[in-house]
């Protein structure tokens, strides 16, 4: 109430005063007690005010830091996302470049199955022509393999025919005889020079199949082993054929 008089006193003091005349007004008494007390409400609201002020400022101030320590690391983060991003961007140009490679790639493996599958559907004539060939020749391959089984066959019966005899021509008329190259046989005969018992002839024979024999060696060599061998041909007679052999030899020396 004393500060509302202060202040309506000095608000109005000027419209009831006039030059030389001070006009009867009501007075108005002011408390010395209530304007020290207003002055200490007033220092002490200052006070709170400025302490409020203070830390009002201190708060804005610890935000601001906060606010520029907030902003750095957004400012490092977005850096090191932009970093990132040029990163990724490479990597996708790169990989991008990888995958077209490989469309490219895959195009042309995709043009060469369809290549494939086009000489796949030409393939079952062939393989068909292919395996009656392959057939044909199993047949003539067995059809070989047995000859050539029977031909083993004639010549192990030959040689076993050969070696039966062999002691007793050894003994009178002195004929050895061993195996040379396959299905070939040599024959040597001594004891048919009567002034060189010792002295050898020989002929080598080749077997080429059943009653089919070459006369490959002759020495010495005499006008008939042909004959001999022709007939050998003939009859198949192995025996009959060293025989005359013999007999040719023989008639070399003793013919005079």
């Amino acid at each position: 109430f004393g500060v509302c008089c202060l202040l309506l006193g000095v608000v109005c003091w000027p419209l009831f005063h006039t030059t030389n005349e001070i006009m009867a007004a009501t007075m108005y008494v002011i408390d010395e007690n209530a304007v020290a007390n207003f002055q200490e409400n007033l220092a002490a609201k200052r006070a709170e005010f400025d302490e409020w002020a203070q830390s009002q400022i201190a708060c804005a101030r610890e935000m601001l830091d906060d606010h520029n320590d907030t902003m750095t690391k957004l400012q490092a983060e977005t850096k090191s996302l932009q970093e990132d991003e040029k990163k990724y961007r490479v990597k996708a140009e790169s990989l991008h470049t990888v995958l077209e490679s490989e469309r490219k790639e895959i195009e042309k493996i995709v043009e060469q199955l369809d290549e494939l599958r086009s000489e796949e559907s030409c393939l079952p004539p062939v393989v068909d022509s292919l395996r009656t060939e392959v057939s044909k020749d199993k047949a003539q391959f067995q059809s070989i393999q047995k000859k050539a089984h029977r031909q083993k066959a004639l010549r192990d019966y030959k040689m076993k025919e050969l070696a039966q005899g062999l002691d007793c021509y050894r003994s009178r008329l002195g004929l050895d005889f061993r195996g040379l190259q396959e299905n070939e046989l040599q024959f040597t005969f001594t004891k048919i020079d009567p002034q060189h018992q010792e002295r050898e002839f020989s002929f080598v024979i080749f077997i080429k199949g059943e009653n089919d024999y070459d006369l490959t060696k002759c020495s010495p060599d005499f006008p008939g082993s042909r004959n001999c061998l022709k007939h050998l041909n003939q009859t198949g007679d192995l025996t009959k054929f060293i025989c005359m052999m013999r007999l040719g030899f023989r008639q070399m020396v003793t013919k005079p």
